[in-house]
């Protein structure tokens, strides 16, 4: 073994030192070296970093996190050359050789490359040009967050021509040269949101000719931009110059925007560059893809040398530039001139020196002679330009420049042939004006950014303008376009934008192609609506006449609303020539009216044309996402693809006899043209719910066919007439089928509607009787309904007798219950408002005839209610710990319920509900009982108990009552563990939850094994969980003993639970028993246990101690030797050498350590407000901490050290500029907007605004060029009012030849004559005005035969007959005419007067005839159909009353009632109460024996057979088991013990034992604000307690060293007042602080005041020019609506009081007008008109307000006032006659055999059996069943034998025919007939032996009144002695001789004690003040009785049982046993 350890060690050895080798070789390996120079140093392995710099070699990334480099004090030949290769020449900050693909990644704090402030001074420096970043050859890639910014005097990033340059999430790089390219690459790449600015030439250090180069392409991605900002310098090399340089055309070389940004700006800056040209963009191409924007820009070509300079901003200097779009990109070139002041030269353009490549626009000549002067145009605008075939658009913005003359020119726009508003209209060029020169064409998309207005347009000439507009936008025109002679076209996006305040003025042609347009166009231009060519739009313009179709038709406007959720149309279709199949076509979007209507302008020659329309949610939906619309004109409705609209298939409801006229129509009529369509219209009819049908009527159009025949006529008719409804029609189904031809699809379809008829018979049906106190429960049936009929009801209350009316209950239900009727409601009525519906949809209403009550009977009164109870369960003591001999004890306890009632003949029911009320079964028992009680509630049920009381007039349903059982929670008991020493021993308890839920678990200890305490958190862990076993859930507890020890072997633990605190107040509690716990240990196994041992000689810093352990488990001894201490070192600092601190040593050495100082620190005093900078240093030991250093101001504060910049120069704020502080760039004012800064733009007009007619016009604000603001405002120039050139009429309002249309329309101007037609109705003839589509209408003017003398309307009506409701009808028009008869009655039916007759009533009212007595049958009388109210006859247990009326049984058999159970000592049994029927009878079955607390009940009826016993506790003991314990002893109180009864039972009074506990003190201090001291652990008490004392200033406490004060300065001098550290130096707030004088800066420590000076107000801007503090207010004394100070306007001309006034001013702001068409003035309210309706359409002709309602007094179907046809003849009554007019629509028919007419349903015929088959001869319905009415044992109708004569009620007669059977007799000698036990004698005794000479009966005993010694009766010699015989009876109260006793079953009187089994009356038993309950059993009392000797009833019976009838001795027996049971020992319960 030792062998193979020492070979382990060599290897190990040999191992190490192989390592130390390779270590030593490595140190002295050479770094590697990278290709990387950063500030002239080489980066390699050793030098991977440096201030603001890493480099990843993994990577080749470069990452700069606040990284800055400048040439500023560098030598760039010896610093930076020097350090390079010897090939390189080039100076560069950042070097990357030999093409290495190189990556810059910024991070965190901005980083910077070079000069870009100081690059001209680091250049005159060094005298070197330099580059900031070099590659030669390879891949730069730059990405970052972190701001880049590089700068040089040369180069700014080079890759030389072969290498690429990638900008990759780089988010802000800056880079600036003075000489030379800011980038220079083959290719240039930016992407993912990288943006790039660069900047050359503006220092004037270099001679730059172009900004960016790439040798192929620059490419700049969505998200990305790159900015070129390019000044021009001079060069002598023979070469152009440009901003952007793509230099090849090779590999796709040129300037690509895909989606991103470029812009190159180029200022030549006064260079003369001879002949070359300057480019903005020089490429090959400029390709523009998606949203990508390219913008070039050439400024300031004038120049004081009188230089001119070939300007291309976009070209190719290799010739053949081009550029590419796709996609809505765009291209922005522009160029800026101005001409010299005083110069006499004209500025030109050079040859090619044009906005864009030549070939782009037009050639120059080839010999370079052309030049073109710039047009000087007279006026701002655009204006569309020629060159030759060539035109482009051009613009001009006058005095762009204030400084210089001259005017500002370019063109646009290349990607279209249509000119995009938006794309020129900028900040710097608002065009105010677009002009169409002479014949030339051109496109304008008129679409403006947000704060832009549509310029004004002029189209001259022979010119044409087409304006485009975008699809789904929305364009408002502001200003006028002007015709001089020319055409505009109107082309609106697909019509899917809407086009608002189109203005078209003078003379020529608007031309609307499509779109949805609105706005004006002046009468002297012709418009055309070009719907031949293309589709039209929705044009809403003024309707002057003068407008025409593509074919030069004149057309008009049509207003429709359209009915649809969606807002754009497509598919429009016109009807124009029906058999050419002319169409037109239109699309669009809807406008929105002021109310919201959407709404179609449709431009045509008459309103029935639109034939089909279609609506879609957007304008680019396909055809499956149509929604065909309605329109609607006036009050026609033009429907897709069908000129009418069919009702939905539905219901209709008519009542037997009435007349139902049937239309499918869901509208009016269709038009004359739209009819034209209609091919057909069939009617069918089904009988049998659908399923065949039978054509009854047809009618045709003119697209039929068949043109002969029966169906010839041409004259469509939708309306079907159904006469006389009957009965027999319920269900059947009308069918109308509806033929239309489709003019578009050249089709013909077929439309149906189903209309479904329901023949309602509706009948109120009310109790049999009205019972006191009960609710009454009334019923409406309505007969036989149909799927889908439902009803609504309001069932009304009239309290005096029918006069007023109210609701009670409104609803579904057919069903109301009254409240409890009482007498105070006798006489009111009750009726129902009914409404029928289908499917949700109100069909009809109707109201019954009202029913009266009448008050009967009374109900039960419930007068005490059944109470709840809840069963405590006591507490059960399951662990007999320690164990005590005493016994276990369990009390229950039984309860029971009772209720009382008042009423007559009352009845009892009880009930008993299992599943919580949901179901109620009945319990046995006698029903008369009032109380029942039930025994044994088991734990946790929750059963509830009810009693039903009921008697003839109803019942009541007492108050449910429950028993509920609260008990405590169950566990199992935890096992006994044995476990070794040192680990956990987890002992587990199972949980069963009491009632209420919810437990509380405690865990006890027993250390001693005879008392058990709570477990600590020192004893053990307690734990409780519940797991999911089987789908319950179960709950465990755990109590976890870690780290056991030997010491806690024996130790007892046991488990309680109990209830949680509840809202029960209950708190039951179990203990479970207890479990033992055994520890092992082993020491061999497990180790010794030593003790912690005990030092016998002490170590020190130098010398070793000894220290000696002991085994506590078996004695072993272990000696320890202790090592050397070594010395505790203080550590030397700059004030004291290093110390030891052990005790005893104290040695000290070495120096002073001044790098370890215990101060702080200190910024020297002298140093402070610096302006230039810092110094600090220790205040221990005055060494400088840190060295003088410049300022670096944060928010005008030097982080460092606190300074405060006192802003020694600032420039003041202006209007565009803060205030800004020049040492620490601190802003020092805000923006001030009164300080307008004027260079170099000065001042321009805004809000200029011309007056119109009704609005006032600006004369403009002077504002400010720079920040917009308001120098001066201007003046309000008043409007000028209408100058109307013709008047409103009906079709158009008034026109003012200004602004066009104003105002309202005049419906009494006409624009046209009358037409020649009439529209003729029965009472009045119509004419049209052809321009407005008004109606004229007057009354017929009938002569002598009833023809119009004006239209020749009317007929000589005959023939037909009047009755006394309708006039006759014309047998030859069918109208009604002449009068009614009233002698001529049709319409009777029979009413019931009462319950006993019925009488005859005309519809008309008249009663025909006297009442006649009701044909009763089963019920119901044959001829009114009243249903009896039965009455009279007595219900028996086995049959139903019979009504005393009709005869009839009604109602139903009363039934036996079975009341509780009857018992006595022999058995139970039921009897009915009624008929005395027995049941249930049996002898008592015992149920479990008599325990000390409940008796011996029978199991069925619960008599009781055994009484209980009882036991009374004596809580004497004093036990301080665990058990007993109140509270433990304290360390201020003893333990408390509850006194215990001997058989264990705890009581309430306590007792004290044990003595108090000693104090813990903690060992730690205890401290708070003011004081520290050691706390007892138990009860707090303190000790050593003392305050805090600070002696040595140093913040904390000497003793408790707690923390009592912290760095404060109080009195604010900048140091602590306790430790006295300087804490802070001055810090002068930014802002201002003033009061009404003066303003300063003061220190926002103390106060100090800086630069304190008086406010200044020299502005007039209401505040202090330095520190903006409000001195004044704006007020306007003058009224003139301005600051009197300022000037500001304060206000505008309003009138608030509605005075037509200025509030302020007072000027006259507006006239009285009513545009709202109320009559009244719209501001002051003034009432200008009245209502007034001249042409009869019951609207005011101004306002259009409702005045009257269409009526039709005279009946003639029309409206007395306009004439309107209002119904039709319909028979809705199924009177067969017109509800309206009275004309006779059809008679009374039978086909259906049901008696009854079809339509009317009256009464035809009679149900008749003559046959006597039992069948109605005619419908077949059986009408009676065979019966015997007159008791003849044969049928009455048949004749048919029903049965035989018998005697079953026992009275001598047959039960049927009443046939006397047998006579009396009484064969057995009982006074009684032996058939029906009447009684037929009473005893007597004839013969005077004292005997009944009948039965034998003894009737008397030998008395010797008259004292003859003989008896009075029979004669018999009587003994002289006594008076009574040996054997004989005394008289009552008497007792006699022994043996003699009365009979059996005989009953004694009142107090007379009987043998066992006889039966006393009631409460005999009971003494005079006993109480029991009305029905107990004598003997035995319910818990809380009174028995008769009154002891208390022993017993009390558990819930859910009942009591029984006992007899004296079974009280006796009860009382007995209660007594003998106080003696009773107990039971121990069984371990």
């Amino acid at each position: 073994m030792k062998k193979r350890v020492m070979m382990t060690l060599s290897a190990l050895l040999l191992m190490i030192a192989a390592v130390v080798v390779l270590l030593v070789v490595n140190v002295n390996a050479d770094p590697v070296q990278y290709n990387l120079w950063i500030g002239g140093d080489r980066v390699t392995s050793e030098n991977l970093s440096g201030d603001g710099w890493k480099f990843e070699p993994e990577t080749n990334t470069l990452v700069l996190n606040g990284f800055g480099l400048a040439t500023w004090g560098y030598n760039m030949g010896k610093d930076f050359l020097g350090h390079y290769p010897s090939k390189v020449n080039l100076y560069a900050i950042i070097y990357a050789e030999g093409k290495m693909d190189l990556t810059i990644r910024t991070e965190g704090s901005p980083s910077y490359i070079g000069d870009p402030d100081f690059a001209n001074r680091a250049y005159e420096k060094s005298n070197r040009a330099y580059t900031a970043i070099y590659n030669s050859g390879g891949t730069v890639t730059i990405t970052g967050d972190a701001k880049l910014t590089v700068g040089a005097n040369y180069r700014g990033i080079f890759c030389d021509n072969s290498g690429t340059l990638i900008f990759d999430n780089a988010r802000d790089v800056e880079v600036v040269t003075y000489g030379g390219d800011t980038l220079h690459a083959s290719n240039i790449t930016l992407k993912g949101n990288s943006h790039v600015n660069t900047t050359v030439g503006h220092a004037g250090a270099g001679v730059p000719t172009m900004n960016i180069y790439a040798t192929y392409t620059i490419k700049v991605y969505e998200g990305s931009s790159l900015k070129s900002d390019c000044e021009l310098g001079a060069d002598t090399s023979n070469r152009g110059y440009a901003g952007i340089q793509c230099f090849s055309k090779k590999k796709g070389g040129g300037v690509y925007a895909y989606g991103g940004e470029i812009r190159s700006d180029v200022y030549p800056a006064g260079y003369d560059i001879g002949d070359k040209t300057l480019y903005a963009i020089d490429a090959p191409v400029v390709n523009i893809e998606g949203d990508g924007v390219v913008e070039g820009n050439i400024y300031n070509w004038y120049n004081p040398n009188e230089y001119y300079v070939n300007s291309v901003v976009y070209g190719y200097s290799g010739g053949g530039g081009r550029v590419r779009f796709n996609g809505a990109g765009i291209l922005r070139l522009k160029m800026s001139t101005a001409k010299p002041e005083g110069s006499s030269k004209t500025q030109q353009l050079r040859p090619n020196s044009v906005s864009f490549a030549e070939n782009l626009l037009y050639r120059t000549d080839t010999d370079g002679s052309c030049r073109e002067e710039i047009t000087a145009y007279t006026c701002d605008g655009i204006f569309l330009t020629s060159k030759g075939v060539y035109e482009y658009w051009s613009y001009s913005e006058k005095n762009l420049y204030p400084t210089h003359y001259g005017e500002y020119y370019g063109s646009f726009d290349l990607k279209s042939d249509a000119l995009t508003l938006k794309d020129v209209m900028t900040k710097t060029l608002n065009i105010s004006r677009l002009v169409a020169t002479e014949n030339s064409t051109n496109m304008v998309n008129p679409y403006v950014d947000e704060g832009f207005e549509i310029p004004e347009m002029t189209v001259k000439s022979g010119a044409t303008l087409i304006l485009k507009f975008d699809k789904d936008r929305d364009y408002t025109f502001t200003k006028p376009i002007y015709l001089e002679g020319g055409t505009i076209e109107i082309n609106g996006g697909g019509g899917s934008g809407i086009i608002k305040g189109l203005d078209v003025r003078g003379k020529g042609t608007v031309i609307f192609h499509e779109g949805t347009v609105s706005g004006e166009v002046e009468k002297s231009v012709k418009v055309v609506m070009d719907n031949e060519t293309y589709s039209s739009g929705n044009i809403d313009i003024p309707d002057y006449g003068n407008v025409v179709d593509g074919t030069g038709n004149t057309v008009h406007k049509f207003a429709y609303k359209a009915e649809t959720e969606y807002d754009y149309f497509r598919r429009v279709c016109m009807i124009r020539e029906v058999e050419e199949r002319d169409f037109l076509w239109f699309e669009g979007k809807f406008h929105i009216a002021e109310n919201g209507d959407k709404m179609l302008y449709l431009w045509t020659d008459r309103a029935d044309r639109p034939h089909r329309i279609g609506a879609y949610p957007t304008a680019d939906c396909m055809r499956e996402d149509e929604q065909t619309l309605s329109l609607k004109y006036g009050t026609n409705t033009f429907a897709p693809g069908t000129p009418f609209t069919l009702k939905e298939n539905g219901v209709f409801v008519a009542k037997a006899g009435d007349n139902v006229v049937l239309s499918p129509l869901a509208g009016g009529n269709p038009t004359d043209l739209q009819k034209s369509f209609v091919t057909w219209v069939k009617w069918y009819v089904s009988k049998d719910g659908g399923e065949s049908f039978e054509l009854v009527q047809r009618t045709q159009g003119p697209t039929a066919d068949n043109t002969d025949g029966p169906y010839a006529s041409k004259t469509i008719r939708f309306e079907y007439v159904l006469p006389e409804i009957t009965e027999a029609q319920n269900g059947y189904i009308y069918r109308c089928e509806v033929c239309y031809w489709d003019a578009f699809t050249w089709e013909r379809t077929s439309y149906c509607y189903d209309a479904t008829l329901y023949v309602d018979t509706p009948q109120l049906k009310e109790p049999d009787r009205y019972a006191d106190g009960q609710p009454a429960r009334l019923e409406m049936t309505h007969g036989t309904t149909l799927d889908g009929i439902t009803f609504g009801y309001r069932w009304e209350l009239s309290r005096s007798g029918g006069i007023r009316w109210e609701t009670v209950q409104e609803g579904d239900s057919a069903v109301y219950e009254t409240a409890a009727v009482t007498d105070a409601m006798e006489g009111w009525q009750i009726r129902v408002v009914y409404s029928i519906y289908a499917n949700g949809k109100k069909l009809s209403d109707g109201t019954t005839d009202p029913v009266t009550i009448d008050t009967i009977g009374k109900l039960p009164v419930i007068t005490k209610q059944p109470e709840s109870v809840v069963y405590r369960l006591t507490e059960v003591l399951d662990d007999d710990f320690p164990p005590s001999g005493l016994i276990t004890v369990v009390i229950e306890k039984y309860y029971g319920f009772s209720v009382e009632a008042e009423g007559e003949d009352l009845h009892y029911r009880w009930q008993r509900s299992k599943d919580n009320g949901r179901t109620f079964e009945d319990l046995p028992g006698e029903d008369e009982a009032k109380t029942k009680v039930w025994y044994k509630v088991a734990a946790g049920t929750t059963w509830q108990y009810r009693c039903i009381v009921y008697n003839d007039f109803g019942s009541v349903i007492s108050d449910v009552a429950t028993t509920r059982t609260l008990y405590p929670p169950t566990t199992s008991d935890p096992k006994d563990l044995t476990v070794p020493e040192h680990t956990d021993a987890v002992f587990r308890v199972d949980i069963t939850q009491g009632l209420p839920y919810g437990t509380d678990v405690i865990w006890q200890v027993s250390k001693d094994g005879k008392t058990m305490v709570d477990v600590t958190a020192e004893d053990g862990t307690v734990n409780v969980y519940s797991e999911v076993v089987n789908g319950e859930i179960h709950w465990y507890t755990t109590l976890t003993v870690s780290n056991v020890s030997q010491d806690m072997s024996g130790y007892m633990y046991r488990c309680i639970v109990k209830n949680q605190p509840n809202g029960e107040d209950y708190n039951g509690l179990r203990r479970s028993w207890h479990a033992t716990l055994t520890v092992t240990y082993n020491c061999a196994v497990d180790g010794h246990k030593f003790d912690e041992g005990t030092v016998t000689s002490e170590a020190n810093c130098t010398d070793a101690g000894c220290k000696v352990f002991t085994c506590s488990a078996c004695g072993y001894v272990d000696e320890r030797v202790l090592a050397p201490l070594g010395h505790d070192w203080k550590a030397a600092t700059c004030r004291s050498v290093k110390t030891c601190l052990r005790a005893g040593c104290g040695i000290s050495e070495g120096n002073f350590d001044y790098t370890n100082h215990i101060g702080t620190p200190v910024w020297n005093e002298d140093e402070w407000g610096d302006v230039d900078g810092h110094i600090s240093k220790w205040s221990c030991c005055g060494t400088v901490e840190h060295p003088y250093e410049r300022h670096t101001f944060v928010d005008g504060v030097c982080p460092t050290c606190g300074c405060v910049c006192s802003h020694p120069l600032t420039f003041p704020a202006t209007c565009v500029a803060q205030g800004t502080c020049q040492i620490c760039g601190l802003v020092t004012e805000e923006i001030n907007p009164n300080n307008h800064d004027l260079d170099p733009y000065g001042t321009y007009v805004a809000n200029k605004k011309e007056p119109t007619c009704t609005e006032n016009g600006y004369t403009g604000d002077k504002c400010c060029y720079n920040c917009h603001g308001v120098i001066e405002a201007g003046n309000v120039v008043p409007a000028k009012g209408h100058d109307d050139s013709r008047a409103a009429t009906c079709q158009y309002p008034a026109k003012c030849t200004v602004c066009g249309f104003h105002g309202d329309k005049d419906p009494n101007n006409h624009e046209y004559d009358w037409s020649a037609y009439f529209v003729k109705t029965p009472t009045v003839h119509e004419t049209h005005w052809t321009c407005c589509d008004a109606v004229k209408s007057e009354p017929h003017d009938f002569d002598a035969d009833g023809v119009c003398k004006v239209c020749m309307y009317g007929c000589r009506h005959s023939g037909g007959t009047a009755n006394c409701m309708e006039p006759a009808h014309c047998e030859k028009c069918g109208d009604p005419y002449g009068e009614t008869d009233p002698n001529r009655h049709e319409y009777t039916q029979k009413y019931p007067c009462g319950n006993d007759t019925h009488l005859e009533r005309c519809k008309c009212g008249t009663i025909i005839g006297d009442p006649e007595p009701h044909r009763w049958e089963n019920g119901y009388c044959t001829e009114c159909y009243c249903d009896c109210r039965h009455t009279g006859g007595t219900a028996t247990c086995t049959e139903a009353a019979i009504c005393e009326n009709c005869g009839e049984r009604y109602g139903n058999a009363k039934g036996h009632t079975f009341g509780g159970w009857l018992k006595d000592a022999a058995g139970h049994r039921r009897a009915c109460a009624d008929c005395g029927e027995k049941q249930d009878e049996a002898a008592h079955t015992p149920g479990d024996a008599a325990t000390e607390t409940a008796p011996q009940l029978c199991t069925v009826c619960h008599y009781e057979i055994t009484p209980a016993t009882g036991h009374t506790h004596s809580f004497v003991c004093e036990n301080t088991d665990d058990g007993y314990l109140k509270s433990a002893a304290t360390c201020r109180a003893k333990a408390v013990y509850y006194y215990s009864c001997a058989c264990g039972a705890c009581g309430e009074e306590t007792f004290l034992s044990g003595e108090m506990l000693p104090h813990d003190y903690s060992d730690e201090w205890f401290t708070d604000a003011n004081a520290h001291w050691h706390a007892c652990n138990a009860c707090g008490e303190r000790s050593e307690e003392g305050a805090h004392a600070d002696t040595d200033r140093n913040h904390g406490c000497d003793i408790c060293q707690m923390t009592v004060s912290m760095c404060s300065d109080a009195d604010n001098n900048h140091m602590c007042d306790v430790c006295g550290r300087m804490l802070s130096m001055h810090r002068y707030a930014t802002d201002w602080t003033g009061d009404g004088d003066t303003h300063w800066h003061a220190c926002t420590i103390c106060g100090e005041k800086a630069d304190e000076a008086a406010h200044t107000g020299a502005n007039n801007d209401h505040k202090c020019d330095v520190c903006g503090k409000t001195l004044t207010e704006c007020a306007d004394a003058n009224n003139d609506h301005k600051c009197d100070v300022c000037g500001k306007t304060l206000t505008g001309c309003a009138d608030t009081n509605n005075d037509h006034k200025c509030d302020v001013c007072g000027k006259i702001l507006t006239e009285c007008a009513d545009k709202n068409k109320d009559h009244k003035c719209d501001a002051c309210g003034k009432t200008l008109t009245e209502c007034a309706d001249k042409n009869n359409d019951h609207k005011c002709d101004a306002c259009g307000k409702t005045l009257t309602e269409c009526a039709d007094a005279n009946n003639d179907h029309k409206c007395d006032v306009c004439g309107k046809t209002m119904a039709e003849c319909a028979d809705a009554n199924n009177d067969h006659k017109c509800d309206v007019c009275g004309k006779v629509l059809s008679e009374c028919a039978d086909t259906n055999k049901d008696h009854k007419c079809d339509v009317c349903g009256k009464t035809l015929t009679e149900c008749a059996d003559k046959n006597k088959d039992h069948k109605c001869d005619v419908c077949g319905k059986t009408l009676t069943e065979c019966t015997d009415a007159n008791n003849d044992h044969k049928c009455d109708v048949c004749g048919k034998v029903l049965s035989e004569c018998a005697d079953t009620n026992k009275d001598h007669k047959c039960d049927t025919c009443g046939k006397t059977l047998t006579e009396c007799a009484d064969a057995n000698n009982d006074h009684k007939c032996d058939v029906c036990g009447k009684t037929l004698t009473e005893c007597a005794d004839t013969d005077k032996d004292h005997k009944c000479d009948v039965c034998g009966k003894t009737l008397s005993e030998c008395a010797d009144a008259n004292n003859d010694h003989k008896c009075d009766t029979c004669g018999k010699e009587l003994d002289e002695s006594t008076g009574t015989g040996e054997g004989e009876t005394t008289d009552a109260g008497e007792t006699t001789d022994a043996g003699e006793t009365t009979d059996a079953g005989e009953t004694t009187d009142t107090g007379d004690t009987t043998d066992a089994g006889e039966t006393t009356d009631t409460d005999d038993i009971t003494g005079a003040d006993d109480t029991t309950d009305t029905d107990d059993a004598a003997g035995t009392g319910n818990a809380g009785e009174t028995t008769a000797d009154g002891t208390a009833a022993a017993t009390t019976e558990p819930a859910g049982q009942e009591n029984g009838c006992g007899s004296v001795a079974d009280g006796a027996l009860a009382l007995i046993a209660a007594v003998a049971l106080a003696g009773a020992c107990f039971k121990k319960k069984k371990d």
